[in-house]
């Protein structure tokens, strides 16, 4: 493969790099203290703190080797990276509305020296510099690989200019120069990544041609020879968020003004990284089509400099730059910081009120940024960039996971947990390492992770005979309470009378459209049209009963005034009820019944966008999953064993139907839901005062 870079190509980098650097200059003036240095004294929105969270996270082989490991693999490490969509739901959940608490907090190891004292700060702060230093060193080897597949140019010339384009930028404004570039160099990579992916399949012949283009062992999942180590990685990025010890992507949670902030923009990043995720899929599995003898490694080049054309391949490179840019310089920043403020500050002046920590910070980011050009060159190969990308890994979850996530959620600290269980870690990840066969050595990982939080949790409860949790203003605070096993399950049924009274509250919440939902579903089901074809006379009789049966249903609705005192607190229950039998249950009895049909296919994306309109995001998603649970149980005792033989493109469509109606309306049905909520607080607040 020869570079064939044109001058408009080049233009078109050039003026990317330079863009960058005098958005940087221009957004970092004016740094006055360490707190606007470090955290831009919280000023940035859910919108920014999202993109500059996705901007930072998503480096170079998020990319490379994402696409490289499709093109190699097939699907599995895709799968794997689902994991990255669970983790933020964890945040979502746990921790972001314990992070007010640490309001004053700059840094990941600020947050250790709170909860554990100032020499667990120094050690959090030099584990997270040698993690960010390696972060820096892959990001910029990964220049080499762009310099030398598509610019034709075997010297480290372009690494040194670009790292120290970005190393000045950074360190002269600090975050806000990092998180208003990143803004900047997102919107780049957001336009280059979905245009890859769109030439591949241009190429291929589509999404279609693509899959069945592809051989059968890309799609192996569970029987792929590498599904155990695809299992781990998925437990570690999911179940044990890993990257909330990544010292950049946590500095981003001290970053918002509020909790819901961090919410709103953790369940906003739980969405996209999916989607994501499967784009750079697409690009590895295309490339496997069109060039299958290709280094995987080289997958992503190499269809930029096949495919794109003059112009489109100077964006797809600047593209690939910012990609690397947007997370060097994230990372290059925190570990500035991290000299400046866990290390020095601490170490060397513990006593002294204040130094200048701007200044530490600034030369810090320098000096570190000439370390990380330095690295760039020490790497030789991807196999060495891989691996030390898999290095930051080990070095901050096995002894900072558990202490950290213990720490911000309530768990009284003790700095004697903090120290026993980073020492009990060390050992066991050495052992674990020197024991396992080579190839299951990545189990030395999770298994260090759990060893440090079983000591953690152990040295807790036999120093405190139990579980001791911090007091904090203005929290409810949870205490253990001595209930068994079966007590805890008891109190999750789903009971009679717990589905009446959730029944209730949804509807004095949101309401319920009774009358205007049962004449539209009376004409619906009685009316013989189109969509209730049948092929048999018994599969007729079937479809006339579940009409008959949602038609008195609906009927029921109208005529509600006309019910029985003693059966209206029942009303919110049979409405809810009634929407189960008549939208997803029954949609999903007829898609089975008619094989799939195109008039059931689109009436699942209807049925999806119908559903949410009427309810709240919760109930969907249970009326959702019961409805179809219930449908498919119904066709499997009334019919017989399900046995849907769907085309690819069917099947396409229907995933694609029921993925982006799904994702689309929950979106717009939680602002709804926020917006009833909004008012029914400001009413409880209007009537307060009033009394």
């Amino acid at each position: 493969m020869e570079a064939n870079l044109c001058g408009l190509d080049a233009l078109v980098v050039v003026a990317f790099l330079l863009i960058t650097l005098i958005i940087g200059l221009r957004a970092g003036r004016g740094i006055k203290d360490i707190r606007e240095y470090a955290t831009a004294n919280k000023m940035y929105g859910v919108i920014t703190l999202t993109l500059t969270f996705l901007a930072t996270n998503i480096g170079s082989s998020y990319i490379f080797l994402g696409a490289g490991e499709a093109f190699r693999e097939g699907i599995i490490n895709a799968v794997a990276t689902l994991g990255f969509a669970i983790s933020p739901l964890i945040v979502a959940l746990l921790i972001t509305p314990k992070v007010r608490y640490f309001d004053s907090c700059f840094t990941m190891g600020d947050v250790m020296g709170n909860l554990y004292g100032r020499y667990s700060q120094v050690i959090t702060g030099i584990i997270g510099l040698l993690y960010s230093v390696a972060l820096i060193g892959t990001q910029f080897s990964a220049l080499k690989l762009i310099a030398a597949t598509l610019l034709n140019i075997e010297s480290d010339w372009n690494i040194v200019i670009i790292g120290l384009l970005l190393t000045l930028y950074t360190a002269y404004g600090g975050i806000k120069s990092v998180a208003v570039t990143d803004i900047f160099q997102f919107i780049v990579i957001i336009v280059v990544i979905p245009l890859l992916a769109n030439t591949v399949l241009d190429q291929v012949g589509g999404i279609r041609q693509l899959f069945t283009s592809v051989p059968i062992e890309k799609f192996k999942i569970f029987t792929h020879e590498e599904f155990p180590r695809h299992l781990v990685l998925f437990i570690i990025w999911g179940l044990f968020p890993s990257l909330l010890v990544s010292p950049a992507i946590f500095q981003r949670l001290l970053m918002a003004g509020s909790s819901q902030q961090l919410r709103n923009q953790y369940l906003t990043i739980a969405a996209f990284k999916p989607l994501f995720s499967f784009t750079i899929m697409l690009i590895g599995l295309g490339g496997f089509v069109l060039y299958p003898t290709c280094k995987p490694d080289h997958i992503v080049p190499q269809i930029i400099q096949e495919l794109l054309p003059t112009g489109a391949k100077g964006l797809a490179i600047a593209g690939l730059t910012a990609v690397i840019m947007s997370t060097a310089d994230s990372y290059l920043h925190t570990a500035g910081l991290l000299v400046a403020h866990d290390v020095v500050k601490p170490l060397f002046y513990p006593s002294k009120g204040w130094i200048n920590e701007v200044k530490w910070a600034r030369l810090a980011t320098i000096f570190i940024g000439l370390m990380g050009i330095k690295l760039s060159k020490i790497l030789q190969s991807n196999d060495q960039i891989r691996e030390l990308s898999f290095l930051t890994l080990k070095i901050t979850s096995p002894v900072l996971f558990f202490p950290l996530v213990f720490g911000i959620i309530g768990l009284k600290p003790d700095k004697k947990f903090f120290y026993g269980a980073f020492v009990i870690a060390l050992i066991g990840f050495n052992i674990y390492t020197w024991l396992l066969p080579k190839p299951y050595s990545y189990l030395a990982v999770p298994l260090a992770i759990i060893t440090n939080g079983i000591t953690f949790l152990g040295l807790h409860i036999i120093q405190n005979k139990g579980l001791a949790i911090v007091e904090r203003k203005g929290e409810i605070q949870w205490r253990p309470q001595d209930r068994s096993i079966l007590t805890i399950l008891k109190q999750s049924i789903p009971t009679p009378k717990r589905i009446i009274t959730y029944s209730q509250n949804r509807i004095y919440k949101y309401g319920a459209p009774y009358t205007l939902f049962g004449v539209l579903f009376v004409l619906n089901f009685v009316l013989p049209y189109f969509m209730w074809t049948h092929d048999s006379g018994t599969r007729y009789n079937l479809m006339f009963m579940l009409r008959l049966v949602g038609g008195i249903l609906a009927s029921l609705l109208i005529v509600r005034q006309k019910w029985a005192q003693r059966l209206l607190p029942y009303l919110p229950t049979f409405w809810h009820l009634t929407l189960l039998y008549c939208i997803p249950f029954t949609s999903t009895v007829m898609f089975l019944l008619t094989q799939g049909s195109v008039e059931w296919l689109i009436n699942v994306a209807i049925t999806i966008m119908f559903l949410i309109v009427l309810v709240d995001w919760l109930t969907f998603l249970l009326l959702a999953i019961l409805g179809v649970g219930l449908g498919c149980l119904f066709y499997r005792l009334a019919i017989g064993p399900i046995d849907l033989q769907l085309d690819f493109t069917t099947g396409y469509l229907l995933v694609y139907a029921v993925t982006f109606s799904t994702l689309i309306c929950l979106l717009f049905a939680r602002r709804r839901q926020q917006f009833f909520e909004r008012r029914l607080q400001d009413m409880a607040t209007h009537c307060s005062d009033a009394m």
